[in-house]
């Protein structure tokens, strides 16, 4: 099966460390040290003086993986052991391994798929074999704070020749992992053999399925050089800080890890950079798309959030959510938000004070549809009459509310409303027209009175 991405580690030679040529028994010796984005690696060409980075396993109780007098078929297998405290790799924490008589150590919960893709390798080779000594042996020792396996005079098959192979590795409680090598022929191995790994990996298994499989998709390795692998020389992986140790919102999406674009997923409650033993889940939850605290929007999502270590507060000035620590803090804070935050419009929407609102006869010909809002048994009503149809009551759901003050009260309206209306309105009618009737008597009687007095001043009196 093809991998579907490897990211290729970055190289960043850090200076050379000498010290005094005088004082060779307390010089500190060459250290060249990598950067590999998840680890930097310090590769010891002689062991440090007093060295303890190679752990004697006469002593205390080791066990074996396979040793003097086990059967042929005993050299070839893997086997799982479980640690017994959490180891840290890859920024994610295990306990259950399994140990390879061929130089390696699988790290995945599937060995016969990951065989090749999540390894803690000091020298993977498939042509080790432990059958060819009689006094080769695998064994493992667990102290409590420190995990090692020792692969002791393995020889490869077919170069005999060259000599046997004793080397260790450690897995210390905070996540450092110790390659020693104390016998490796100088004439090493094919460099262009593809199956020979010196170093660490990982990936994640997707949620899909193709052709019947689920596909392993390698995130990240660490390729240590075939050079490195000789007698008397010790390699360092130190583990950097990763997304996946980050608690909470705040300090995930402020944070300032070098190489890393950490995002906080709320569905998840975790924060990572898409990439890691756990990627599966976060694309199943398309974290990939609420990545951050800033992305909330709407009053009651905000203040409503279960974000740990994160206290989101909503501000109607600037119409969004924050903690008042990010990129627009200027704008908050300008704005005066630390306060308003205080006593958001939203605060008070609870099922508890929601107004109800009464059926009432409505001539409609449309019909409401009623879809819960909530797990908590809150509906909203989708109509396209604005007014409640008979038979059914409502409750106000928050959704539907825009925020602002005075806006979360409103009176019951009385039953008989409209018939009150109706009295006042005819009232208001008939005294209009009393009031038409009135003026038009006047207006008449007054026409009638000035047609008299005319007429008796033009009657003229003659006398015979």
């Amino acid at each position: 099966m093809g991998r579907a991405r490897r990211n290729s580690p970055k190289t960043t030679p850090a200076p050379t460390l000498v010290t005094k040529k005088h004082t060779p028994q307390t010089a500190r010796p060459v250290i060249q040290q990598n950067s590999h984005r998840y680890y930097i690696s310090q590769y010891y060409p002689v062991s440090p003086p007093g060295d303890s980075h190679w752990e004697d396993m006469g002593s205390g109780d080791a066990e074996l993986v396979v040793g003097t007098g086990s059967p042929p078929v005993h050299h070839k297998q893997n086997k799982p052991v479980s640690l017994s405290f959490d180891f840290k790799f890859y920024g994610h924490f295990i306990r259950n391994i399994s140990i390879s008589t061929r130089g390696y150590i699988n790290t995945g919960p599937y060995p016969s798929y990951v065989t090749d893709t999540q390894y803690i390798a000091p020298l993977s080779d498939p042509r080790l074999d432990s059958s060819l000594d009689k006094f080769a042996s695998v064994r493992y020792k667990d102290s409590g704070t420190s995990f090692t396996v020792e692969w002791n005079r393995l020889y490869l098959t077919n170069q005999t020749k060259l000599g046997p192979f004793i080397f260790q590795t450690t897995l210390i409680k905070d996540g450092r992992i110790v390659f020693a090598y104390k016998e490796a022929p100088s004439r090493l191995i094919d460099d262009t053999m593809r199956d020979v790994k010196v170093g660490v990996s990982d990936a994640y298994i997707p949620s899909l399925v193709l052709d019947g499989e689920k596909p392993v998709i390698e995130y990240h390795r660490v390729e240590l050089g075939l050079e490195k692998v000789h007698s008397n020389a010790v390699v360092i992986l130190v583990p950097q800080q990763t997304c996946g140790e980050l608690r909470g919102c705040s300090s995930c999406i402020n944070s300032s890890i070098v190489d890393f674009e950490c995002g906080w997923c709320q569905k998840v409650n975790r924060c990572s950079d898409g990439n890691d033993w756990l990627t599966a889940s976060w694309r199943d939850a398309a974290c990939d798309d609420l990545v951050t605290c800033g992305e909330l929007r709407g009053c009651s999502s905000c203040i409503n959030s279960s974000i740990v270590d994160f206290e989101c507060g909503w501000c109607q000035k600037v119409n969004r959510c924050s903690d008042g620590n990010d990129w627009l803090t200027a704008s908050w804070r300008d704005a005066a938000c630390d306060d308003l935050a205080k006593s958001p419009p939203c605060l008070s929407i609870t099922r508890s004070n929601l107004t109800t609102f009464f059926p009432r006869t409505s001539v409609t010909t449309s019909t409401p549809t009623l879809a819960p809002a909530s797990s908590s048994g809150l509906f909203v009503l989708t109509t396209n009459e604005s007014r409640p149809t008979p038979g059914r009551a409502f409750t106000l759901s928050p959704q539907r509310v825009t925020p602002g003050p005075n806006l979360f009260s409103v009176s019951e309206l009385p039953r008989n409303n409209h018939r009150t209306q109706r009295t006042i309105g005819t009232n208001v009618i008939v005294g209009i027209l009393v009031g038409i009737v009135i003026l038009i008597a006047i207006v008449a009687w007054t026409v009638h009175v000035c047609s008299k007095m005319k007429a008796e001043a033009d009657v003229v009196v003659v006398q015979i």
